[in-house]
């Protein structure tokens, strides 16, 4: 309750700031302490859906684009011998680990790290915390790890060095904060923002959050500002990674409204809030976060070309076109070395998409309208001799035409020359792909010859899953590497050179070959692009075949796309071509394409339909699972005489039952009348499966079992997975079924009579059943179970009929028809497997002799 109660507190503070942010001015004629006051967060932390229909005529879809991972900058800097001296004083007293210590500073200071860092360590390990500087000890080390770390530009002994960096700095400031030292105590705040950037810039976000939040209670508990919003942003940071947003929300406004806030920092936040919004595929709000965070982070002099990325996504599914190809420059041409620089995924997205930008501001239809009109100038200008009056008219009216088709066509041009850019510069990218896709299909219709084929051969390619290019091309194998390495090795060791060992430098140069695997698995194929490969390449037959192939590919296309937006250039080379084909699907007996076929097509083809074709279509419609459909049929198909088309009748009545139980009552009632002569088939007991399971299955029980009841005489196996089902169902409710308790009992008495023994001998557990069955219809009768039972000489004593006998005869004797009972005892002493509890039970039972127990109380 306390939490939900923080939620709703939170939400309505977020309220209350937006309406405060709408009464004020533009952002752009803000000041940076207008955005901080009026700033508003939404608190619409819900997933929305990746893509959004933005234009009519194209369809684009998202590439894999995560928000960036964000790292820390150390407070830490000894780049002068000043510098120097203040991160290493001297330290007073005697004795010979003070000598070692200011024999480390002193090394220090000459530069010689490697010495003074031995020197620390040898004093580390012989004085242990013997003596009262041992804080400090750990604290040099600390510094000195983080200095020849920050040098390092190797990022595997980078890591390394941090990594001891992190150790020592924990032992200085964490371990033994509680042992004062006037040196050591004032940066207790800034080394523990070192340790836990350290933490999160290496992954560790659980130590990173240990130590972020003992920062802050130190904070509080000392009245400290020092680095408070960067250990907020490292708080958040956290959260984010967990996907736990509206914390991270939370934390990131609390950042935002403590005092003295710095602008980087406060852009940064912003920017992470938007990137908040954008892993939610919430473009508008994650924009309006963007376009705050830009507008500081301009007065700030920093810039995140991925956060440019992000926003350029933002803006683009906005359909805000210009401004996202801008955002997309900017990110691309973003440099110096206070820039994160941008990453190739994101480098390659931004291409892709800049080049999307200009199809999506293409207006196919005024292109077409140009042209048409160009066509018509030019058609009026062969009718009047040149020079004349008129013809100068359409002279002129021919230029303004082919001036505003070339503005028309401006954006179309732009889009295919930056898909070729982009194919060129990122030909190894999984983008790639996607740009090869837009290049086939804007050009396919201009295509001929062998230009036809390979786009074909492309798109086909693309959209079965496949890629048009090799995941990675390695020119040499780890074994040649390795070879490479040893053979250096040996040359710089000739001249006398101190390198590395063979394998670190094998290791060094491995990490950046590629290891195929599912971790360097390009992403799939998104299901859009696909669909586009599969729409563009039919549409190509469409326009330049009129065959059997191309109905089939068409065919194929909106069977599996029925919605798509390709299909209405179809239309028009199918019309040619496909009137009849529905003949040829009745023909080869293929209910699926002849029902496809005539639903896509009816409203253009089959305005009128005569009883033949209505028949069939009606059948094929109830053949493939689809008696809704067949409805629509219904009312100009003739009751049928075969017994197949009248078996799928009622197939048809009981699956809609719910829409006319009339019927379906009105066809049960005249197929009780009728002699079915249907052979017990695969195909026949299907559409049986599916009466049984549908709704109105009850009215169908009367002739099904007549059925049933015919195909038992030839297979007793019928018995088992059909009649005593449905008898069962009956029993349970014989009024709903159409039947008197005394009918149900006597459509079970006959098929008892008549299968039991032959059931019992080759279906043994079925037989079983039915005799369970048996004496669940006669539980209330149990004189006349006894009389039926009587009569059954075949009926076998065992594990299973023993136990049914045993009770029968006790309930008997309960109900005070001992004789009857005794003879059941009787017949169970008489068995020849003695072993069985109730032969045991019917021998006691038999005894009529008293015990001495018994002889007692009288």
């Amino acid at each position: 309750m306390i939490a939900r109660a923080i939620i709703i507190l939170f939400l309505l503070c977020f309220a209350k700031l937006a309406s405060a942010r709408d009464r004020h001015r533009p952002l752009h004629q803000e000041s940076y302490d207008e955005i901080m006051k009026y700033y508003s967060i939404v608190g619409d932390f819900y997933r929305k859906s990746a893509t959004r229909p933005i234009t009519d005529k194209e369809v684009f879809w998202r590439y894999p684009m995560q928000i960036p991972d964000i790292t820390f900058p150390y407070d830490f800097k000894l780049d002068t011998k000043e510098e120097f001296l203040a991160a290493f004083p001297r330290t007073e007293g005697r004795g010979r680990v003070i000598a070692h210590l200011n024999r480390a500073r002193a090394l220090i200071l000459e530069g010689e790290l490697e010495s003074a860092k031995k020197t620390l360590l040898s004093a580390k390990a012989r004085y242990g915390k013997s003596y009262p500087f041992h804080r400090r000890t750990d604290y040099f080390l600390a510094a000195l790890f983080m200095d020849e770390a920050l040098k390092e530009s190797e990022q595997r002994k980078q890591r390394n060095l941090f990594n001891n960096a992190s150790t020592f700095i924990s032992y200085a400031f964490q371990v033994k904060r509680d042992l004062k030292d006037p040196v050591l105590d004032p940066m207790n705040v800034r080394y523990l923002y070192n340790l836990a950037a350290i933490y999160f810039n290496y992954k560790q976000y659980g130590n990173s959050f240990g130590t972020t939040e003992e920062a802050l209670s130190y904070l509080l508990q000392k009245g400290l500002k020092e680095h408070r919003t960067k250990f907020r942003r490292l708080r958040a940071e956290s959260f984010v990674k967990n996907r736990t947003y509206l914390e991270a929300a939370q934390e990131f406004d609390v950042a935002l409204r403590e005092d003295a806030i710095e602008k980087s920092d406060a852009a940064a936040i912003f920017a992470r809030i938007a990137d908040i919004y954008f892993d939610l595929n919430n473009f508008e709000l994650a924009e309006e976060m963007y376009s705050i965070a830009m507008k500081i982070d301009n007065e700030a002099g920093n810039v995140n070309p991925s956060q440019y990325v992000l926003r350029g996504e933002s803006l683009f599914w906005l359909g805000r076109y210009s401004e996202a190809q801008k955002m997309f420059h900017q990110a691309r041409q973003a440099v110096g070395s206070h820039v994160t620089p941008l990453s190739d995924q994101l480098r390659a997205v931004a291409s892709i998409r800049a080049a999307d930008a200009w199809l999506a501001q293409v207006d196919l239809d005024q292109i077409k309208a140009a042209k048409q009109s160009l066509r018509l100038v030019n058609e009026k200008l062969t009718q009047y001799a040149r020079g004349t009056a008129p013809y100068r008219q359409l002279k002129d009216e021919k230029e303004q035409t082919q001036s505003l088709l070339r503005k028309r066509e401006e954006p179309l041009e732009k889009a295919k020359v930056n898909y070729y850019r982009h194919l060129r510069q990122f030909s190894k990218d999984h983008t790639a792909d996607h740009a090869r896709i837009r290049i086939a299909c804007l050009e396919l219709p201009e295509y001929g010859g062998e230009n036809i084929r390979h786009a074909r051969s492309l798109l086909e390619k693309i959209r079965s899953g496949s890629r048009g290019l090799e995941l990675y091309d390695k020119e040499k194998t780890k074994e040649e590497i390795e070879k490479e390495l040893a053979e250096a090795k040996a040359a710089e060791a000739a001249e006398d050179k101190t390198i590395e060992t063979a394998r670190d430098k094998l290791e060094a140069v491995a990490e950046k070959v590629p290891e195929v695997g599912p971790e360097f698995t390009m992403p799939p194929i998104p299901k859009e692009a696909m669909h586009m490969a599969w729409g563009c390449e039919v549409a190509s037959y469409a326009q330049h075949e009129r065959s059997e192939d191309m109905l089939s590919r068409v065919s194929q296309f909106v069977g599996v796309y029925p919605q798509s937006s390709f299909i209405a250039q179809l239309i028009e080379p199918v019309r040619e071509t496909q009137s009849n084909k529905i003949w040829n699907h009745i023909e080869n007996g293929d209910d699926y394409l002849t029902a496809l076929f005539y639903e896509k097509n009816k409203d253009r083809l089959f305005k009128e339909l005569d009883q033949k074709l209505a028949t069939l279509l009606f059948y094929a419609n109830i053949n493939i699972h689809r008696s809704e459909m067949a409805n629509q049929f219904y009312p100009m198909v003739s009751f049928p005489k075969k017994d197949d088309d009248l078996i799928r009748l009622a197939t048809f009545a009981s699956e809609t039952a719910d829409k006319s139980a009339t019927r379906n009552q009105t066809i049960a009632k005249r197929l009780e009348k009728h002699s079915f002569k249907l052979d017990d088939t695969v195909e026949t007991r299907v559409f049986i499966d599916r009466i049984l399971s549908s709704r109105g299955h009850k009215a169908h029980t009367q002739w099904l079992y007549q059925l049933f009841k015919r195909w038992g005489e030839k297979n007793a196996r019928v018995i088992c997975d059909l009649s005593y089902p449905l008898l069962s169902n009956i029993w349970s409710d014989p009024m709903t079924y159409g039947y008197t308790e005394a009918s149900a009992k006597k459509l079970i008495d006959d098929m008892l009579n008549k299968h039991l023994g032959e059931i019992l001998q080759f279906q043994t557990n079925c037989g079983y059943s039915l005799l369970e069955f048996e004496f669940t219809v006669y539980k209330n009768d149990l004189l006349t179970l006894h009389e039926r039972l009587k009569k059954r000489p075949y009926l076998p004593i065992n594990e299973v009929t023993a136990n049914l006998l045993w009770n029968l005869s006790e309930r008997l004797l309960s109900e005070g028809h001992k004789p009857a009972a005794k003879e059941w005892w009787q017949l169970l002493t008489s068995t020849q497997n003695p072993n069985l509890a109730e032969v045991a039970y019917a021998r006691a039972r038999l005894d009529e002799r008293k015990t001495e127990l018994e002889n007692l109380w009288e």
